[in-house]
């Protein structure tokens, strides 16, 4: 499944929690949606996930470790500056 490989990345990338569905049913155009939900938290882990069809799941939010990770000092894959550190005689 497509989503459970992105959406992970995309909350952690930009430490957020992620809630998700997909449409059930046919569109009426030939397309068919499996339907399917889920909530991520801000580091990328599976809360609730649901994709047996038309669903609704829930899980518990706490927003004081996103507030952790996003304050100074702590240090992330995000705030690290790459081009400060590039070898630029390695591409010459």
């Amino acid at each position: 499944n497509t989503w459970n490989k992105i959406l992970p990345a995309r909350a952690y990338d930009n430490t957020l929690f992620v809630a998700s569905c997909n449409m059930t049913g046919d569109n009426g155009e030939g397309t068919v949606f499996g339907g399917g939900s889920c909530i991520i938290d801000e580091r990328g882990n599976i809360l609730a996930e649901d994709y047996s069809g038309e669903c609704v799941v829930s899980a518990d939010l706490d927003p004081k470790n996103m507030d952790r990770i996003r304050s100074p000092g702590y240090e992330t894959m995000r705030d690290l500056c790459f081009i400060d550190k590039v070898r630029w005689e390695l591409f010459r």
